[in-house]
């Protein structure tokens, strides 16, 4: 969600500021958009691995028995950052998309508003059946939806109860469903990221992509 937002606000500032109409002058819009969700998600993974870098030094220097630390595979580290990376190409993707609608900074945050409401849902939504006491088929809904998996899977998979082949699915259905968001979105964001003043509606947008 924080690196979505980074985004966003990326795409809002160069589109209110002109800077964009420059860009497009040497890049394709859709290019544009990988570029600054592939930069700033390696930022991201950057920022995490030093984040976890820092807690296992600081682990190591301070342990004296107390705690006791989970061990933790490279196979779970490996997984981790796998859907790190699948959650954040299909959020950000959005995000991005839904920025471009927005004029000005004031407005990006009703522009996304039901994309958060969205994540913040579904994060509340695991929060109570995955880590809680859910209904199988629910658990099993939260893992393979994309919407909810990049935050199921690796919580079933820290806990020992993922299947592999629930796994291999939900990869494999965040996979398409991220190819067709960055499909929508670079539809939307080459319609909308050009058109200043007014706000551009999700709705005007979804219906100039058809004509795209």
């Amino acid at each position: 969600a924080m690196y979505g937002a980074f985004v966003l606000t990326g795409v809002v500032e160069e589109k209110s500021s002109r800077v964009v109409e420059v860009l497009l002058a040497r890049v394709t819009p859709r290019h544009l958009l990988a570029g600054k969700i592939l930069g700033i998600g390696v930022l991201g993974l950057a920022q995490v691995a030093a984040i976890v870098a820092g807690a296992a030094v600081a682990l190591r220097l301070t342990d004296d028995g107390a705690i006791e630390i989970p061990e933790i595979s490279l196979g779970l580290v490996a997984l981790l950052l796998l859907w790190f990376v699948l959650g954040f190409a299909f959020y950000s993707t959005a995000y991005g998309a839904l920025g471009a609608l927005a004029s000005r900074t004031e407005d990006a945050q009703s522009a996304t508003g039901p994309l958060t409401a969205v994540l913040i849902g579904g994060y509340f939504f695991v929060f109570i059946t995955v880590a809680g006491e859910g209904s199988d088929w629910i658990v099993r809904l939260a893992t393979l939806l994309p919407l909810t998996a990049p935050m199921a899977v690796p919580m079933r998979a820290a806990t020992g109860e993922l299947p592999v082949w629930e796994g291999a699915t939900a990869v494999v259905l965040m996979v398409i469903a991220i190819y067709g968001m960055i499909k929508l979105a670079g539809r939307m964001y080459s319609v909308a990221v050009l058109k200043t003043g007014a706000k551009v509606g999700i709705r005007e947008a979804l219906r100039a992509t058809s004509d795209v």
